[in-house]
């Protein structure tokens, strides 16, 4: 996946915006086997793609995808575990894991990462008063590890699709960060949801997700966030999707 190119000055706010939804409708296209899965994600992509109520105004928000490996990529500045970060809107700046994110989306999330983002044409991120930043990044050296981008994307949207849920609804607001591979926290959620999209779409996902995902499919938080978040994407107006049985899947009925 090609990091998206910076759009010329010259371009009026129109062709700027018209742009920007050309290019969330190609990514979600490509998101698909990965969030048909996961609506706490697809709640998540949702809340960029539409938008959230800021005050008196309803403002969208952004996906940035920046560089992992190369002269210029983050692997060679930063640690290699960083790989992506969900910077919410001041509407949930006041998360229930996080408490420092919007002051931390202000400040460029450190000056060795904004840096490296203007060195890749990133120049700034949105500011938290007009809506929420997903960053994620791309453009691994590993063949194998083809749509790891995607299943960190994955993880930021279900992060933010989390926040709307305990700002908003008052739910899992006792959830604790945890850590990866750890059950019952938000993190080890994360593995499960990205081992899920390994084992229901066949998509790629880091060592360990799919086993951990299957240890865990049964789990009462998992079912209860999985339908709170289908519910909030029924109030959205986003349509429910639906499985097909495997007798409909032989008959040709779904492809």
């Amino acid at each position: 996946m090609e990091v998206p190119k910076r759009k010329p000055k010259t371009q009026n706010k129109t062709q700027q915006q018209m742009g920007e939804q050309l290019g969330l409708l190609e990514l979600r296209a490509e998101l698909e086997p990965y969030l048909k899965d996961n609506p706490l994600a697809r709640l998540g992509f949702d809340m960029i793609e539409r938008g959230e109520q800021i005050g008196d105004e309803r403002s969208g928000g952004e996906i940035l995808a920046g560089l992992a490996g190369g002269p210029q990529g983050m692997d060679r500045y930063i640690e290699k575990d960083y790989r992506g970060q969900m910077f919410p809107s001041s509407r949930y700046k006041k998360g229930f894991t996080t408490t420092e994110d919007a002051e931390a989306k202000n400040k460029g999330f450190g000056s060795y990462t904004s840096q490296v983002l203007r060195f890749q044409g990133i120049e700034s991120l949105l500011p938290p008063s007009k809506g929420s930043t997903v960053y994620y990044e791309t453009g691994f050296d590993d063949p194998n590890q083809r749509g790891y981008d995607l299943s960190i994307l994955l993880e930021e949207l279900a992060h933010l699709g989390m926040r709307k849920l305990q700002t908003d609804n008052s739910e899992f607001t006792d959830l604790p960060v945890g850590r990866t591979m750890q059950p019952d926290t938000e993190e080890g959620l994360m593995d499960v949801m990205q081992g899920r999209a390994e084992a229901e779409a066949g998509v790629y996902s880091a060592p360990g997700n799919r086993d951990f995902y299957i240890s865990q499919k049964s789990s009462p938080l998992l079912k209860g966030i999985d339908q709170a978040a289908l519910k909030e994407l029924g109030m959205r107006g986003v349509p429910v999707q639906v499985k097909p049985k495997t007798s409909e899947k032989l008959m040709g009925l779904f492809k």
